[in-house]
């Protein structure tokens, strides 16, 4: 497998955790299960997955961000509609992401 370059808690169900990698893809594990629920193939030029977010307050909720400095962007991963498309994509870094950090207090805010 890839290289995990982070991990992080989904914040609404406590069996559930996701791991982004250096080869572009991010997983979604269930724990109980012991196996991945989904894969995100996230970046397409397989640049690393630089960091991942779970949004406070919807479980279901995740971004991924890309450290490439051609396509720097953030994605927002809607898990119940898709986990092809993304619902959304950030754009105006000027260099790849290396990490964000979403509010816990209020789910507009984010910082990258």
């Amino acid at each position: 497998g890839a290289e995990i370059t982070q991990i992080g808690w989904n914040t609404q169900v406590a069996h559930i955790v996701a791991s982004a990698a250096k080869n572009g893809t991010a997983f979604v594990w269930d724990l109980r299960a012991k196996k991945p629920w989904c894969e995100l193939r996230c970046e397409s030029n397989y640049s690393a997955v630089s960091d991942l977010a779970w949004n406070p307050n919807q479980g279901l909720h995740l971004l991924t961000a890309s450290d490439d400095d051609r396509n720097p962007v953030i994605k927002l991963w809607d898990l119940r509609s898709s986990t092809t498309i993304p619902l959304a994509t950030l754009e105006g870094h000027t260099q790849g992401v290396l990490s964000m950090a979403w509010c816990p207090h209020d789910d507009t805010l984010l910082m990258s």
